[in-house]
């Protein structure tokens, strides 16, 4: 989103949310690493303010903010050769 406050005033201001889940295969396994960027809550914002000074000046302030919140709550189990059970996550 955009726009102008004043005649010398402007602003561009931008959100975003995004929430990743877990990778499994055809059978339902989890595959991605214990610790991972799965099932993740990513947040992102931009504000950039803009005054036009002049014809020939102009000043901006920028703000970028970026957080992420990890939801795993997961553990490992080591597979076994001998009972041909691979390893997986709990």
């Amino acid at each position: 989103m955009s726009g102008k406050i004043t005649k010398n005033f402007d602003y561009v201001a931008s959100l975003a949310y995004e929430r990743t889940g877990y990778m499994k295969d055809a059978d339902g396994v989890n595959l991605s690493p214990t610790y991972s960027t799965a099932k993740m809550d990513n947040y992102n914002g931009m504000l950039k303010l803009g005054y036009d000074i002049n014809d020939n000046q102009r000043i901006e302030a920028s703000y970028i903010g970026y957080a992420s919140k990890s939801d795993l709550n997961l553990g490992l189990v080591n597979g076994n050769m001998e009972l041909n059970r691979p390893s997986e996550k709990v």
